[in-house]
């Protein structure tokens, strides 16, 4: 009993200063609302919605205790005299007594009270957001024409700086367009000055270049005359030259005992002969394609073990010809191994 007394008197003291802090004691005037703009309507949704939740929270409290109390009560006595009642109760002490009761309704009255005067409060705030809102749309439509109309000012403002700004800068291409007619103009007399002058220049050109056309002529007729006779001197020794070097190609090809066999862009076919032995060896060497250098050198047949000729020598023969970009000291040294061989 006590226990409910408590918790009915916190709530009820918990929700008087909740509506003393909120209402401030009373309905607000609604010319001040009218005056406080956007602050006042902020202050005015918080309240109203504080005592929106605090209204739900005691209209929750008031009925768990009106319709849960006596149960609660009820189970607490018979819990007691089942574990145990204390001295001095009795099962006549299950039932409520009338001071309990009165003391409960007492309670719900007050606690009514407070429900209906929260009730005015909210109502009262409805009325004053109905009012606010009201006002807040009729300056909406004052601030919305406002608005409109400095719009169009400003768009009309533009517009006339615009036309001005063109205005000048047609001012400044009219300048510009006599100022380049003027330039024409002069251009135009001195070119007619200059054609004037250079008139007679441009006949004694004419003249120049006759006189230039017939001096080449007879100079060119001069040197065909001229260069004749050495070009058939020349001609002549040229094909002596080729001559001898075709007889004297066979005469070396029978003194070294090498022979071109064929010879192509990438491949060189050597024959090798040795004058104390009828053996005959060949060479095929490799070219790189656009350069002199060996990629690799095939001997037909095989040679000797005893010759020292083996793969790893003739490829360090190979790499000392193309750093030296000496083929014909690799031909020799292979003629020369091999006829050591035969001996």
């Amino acid at each position: 009993m006590f226990y409910f007394e408590h918790a009915l008197a916190t709530a009820i003291s918990s929700q008087q200063q909740h509506s003393a802090g909120g209402g401030g004691g009373g309905a607000p005037d609604p010319s001040t609302v009218h005056t406080t703009g956007s602050a006042t309507t902020t202050e005015g949704v918080s309240n109203l919605t504080r005592l929106v939740v605090e209204e739900q929270k005691t209209l929750d409290l008031f009925h768990k205790l009106k319709f849960n109390w006596l149960e609660l009560q009820t189970k607490q006595y018979f819990l007691e005299v089942l574990l145990g009642c204390p001295k001095g109760v009795t099962p006549n002490d299950l039932c409520p007594s009338d001071a309990a009761i009165a003391e409960l309704e007492i309670s719900s009255a007050q606690a009514k009270q407070e429900l209906k005067k929260i009730k005015q409060q909210t109502k009262n705030l409805h009325e004053q957001m109905e009012s606010l809102c009201t006002e807040l749309a009729r300056a909406h439509g004052i601030y919305l024409a406002s608005f409109n109309e400095c719009r169009t000012a400003v768009e009309d403002l533009c517009a006339r700086v615009q036309e001005r700004a063109y205005r000048d800068q047609l001012v400044e291409r009219d300048a510009e367009l006599a100022s380049l007619r003027q330039q024409e103009a002069e251009m135009l007399a001195k070119k007619a000055k200059l054609e004037w002058e250079t008139r007679p220049l441009e006949q004694s050109i004419d003249a120049l270049r006759e006189e230039i056309a017939a001096a080449e002529t007879r100079l060119e007729s001069g040197n065909s005359a001229s260069e004749k006779e050495p070009d058939a001197a020349l001609r002549a020794r040229y094909q002596a030259m080729v001559a001898w070097y075709q007889a004297m190609i066979p005469l070396l090809e029978s003194i070294s005992g090498i022979r071109i066999e064929r010879f192509e862009t990438d491949r060189l076919v050597i024959s090798m002969e040795h004058a104390v032995s009828d053996q005959k060896q060949q060479a095929v060497l490799d070219l790189v394609p656009g350069s002199c250098l060996i990629s690799r050198i095939t001997l037909e047949p095989p040679p000797s073990p005893t010759s020292g000729l083996d793969a790893a020598e003739i490829e360090t023969l190979l790499r000392r010809a193309n750093e030296t970009n000496d083929m014909g000291w690799l031909i020799r040294t292979l003629q020369q191994r091999l006829y050591l061989c035969a001996r």
